[in-house]
């Protein structure tokens, strides 16, 4: 019966996708080998769940709109509209998980294909970077982790966490219109406020002193209207951008799916370039081109940042430009200019948030 509704939801998803009205029940029932009374009840339980699937005497059936639900089925067809060059996405949606990055190392594990996807509608222990937990309530938010497999050594894979934000962004202010940025080394901030709406986690998976796969974690909060009070003042939503900017009442709901396949398509798009781009030696580089995008949209550049070092020492300067290894070039007081690096610092900047 599972597998008979899953594949009555993706058809009527594909038809919706590809502007058809209605796909009769006498074809479904036709394709998938049953009575067309199986079909009724398969519709019927798909309704029941929140499905909104239109009946019509004579017509057969059709989505009235396509949900915003993380489903297998609705991702499929939604995938199913692009043709995809340099990843072939395949959804693993799971209801409730520890966090998509963990799923995303179990399936490496299980020899799951580069270009496996690992999305969740809820993530028990959502993770941020620095060990910090990420909210990432049920319906509310993106989550989502991909598993790639590039034959790259780990210094060329450095900047990934860079080149996983830009696609994000570029993503998100081509579907949203919001004025999205990024704050270096992995956030996404909706300017002027510059609060967080989404973040990056990547991860190396390293056997024998090569990279056996990479992992890489998007959250983007989407729905939620309500933060904790501790994150007031420095996060927000897509939506609550929207109800700030006066907007909402004008947009069509924001759709989930829709904003994966979006990000993924940017990825897509990108991958290519970023395979085949050697970094440059010297921090005046500027002929890596995804890069000097990401340097484009980077908040963070021009502004004052403290830097908390891993020594304890904390010291002030003026963020300049990002190396072309990812790093970030802070001036000192003093005229001196840092390479800090990610993983060895925080940077305190917009908001006053690391």
């Amino acid at each position: 019966m599972e597998i008979m509704k899953n594949e009555i939801l993706k058809q009527l998803a594909t038809a919706y996708l590809s502007g058809q009205d209605y796909v009769s029940g006498a074809d479904l029932a036709h394709q998938l080998g049953v009575s067309r009374m199986a079909v009724s009840k398969a519709i019927q339980s798909l309704t029941v769940t929140g499905i909104p699937i239109e009946s019509t005497k004579h017509h057969g059936y059709r989505l009235t709109i396509f949900p915003d639900l993380l489903l297998e089925p609705l991702i499929a067809a939604s995938f199913a509209r692009k043709n995809w060059q340099a990843i072939t996405p395949e959804a693993h949606v799971l209801s409730r998980v520890d966090s998509t990055n963990l799923a995303a190392r179990r399936g490496a594990d299980a020899k799951d294909p580069a270009g496996s996807v690992y999305v969740a509608e809820e993530q028990t222990a959502g993770r941020g970077r620095r060990g910090k937990n990420w909210r990432s309530a049920a319906g509310e938010g993106l989550w989502f982790s991909l598993l790639l497999k590039p034959d790259l050594l780990p210094e060329r894979l450095a900047p990934i966490t860079l080149f996983a934000g830009l696609c994000a962004v570029t993503a998100l202010r081509e579907t949203t219109g919001l004025d999205v940025q990024l704050k270096w080394p992995n956030d996404l901030v909706i300017l002027p406020e510059g609060r967080k709406v989404g973040g990056i986690l990547t991860e190396m998976l390293v056997e024998e002193n090569q990279v056996a796969a990479v992992v890489v974690g998007i959250g983007i909060n989407v729905h939620t209207l309500d933060f904790p009070e501790d994150l007031q003042a420095i996060a927000t939503s897509l939506d609550l951008a929207f109800l700030s900017s006066g907007t909402a009442e004008q947009r069509q709901p924001l759709n989930r799916i829709e904003l994966l396949r979006a990000v993924l398509a940017e990825w897509d798009r990108r991958w290519a370039q970023f395979l085949s781009e050697p970094l440059e030696s010297g921090i005046d580089s500027a002929k890596v081109s995804w890069l000097n995008e990401y340097r484009a949209l980077c908040a963070t550049l021009g502004r004052p940042v403290e830097v908390y070092a891993a020594n304890g020492n904390i010291w002030t300067g003026l963020a300049e430009q990002i190396a072309p290894g990812g790093d970030l070039l802070v001036r000192r007081s003093d005229g001196e200019m840092i390479q800090v690096a990610a993983g060895d610092v925080s940077v305190r900047g917009l908001l006053g948030y690391h």
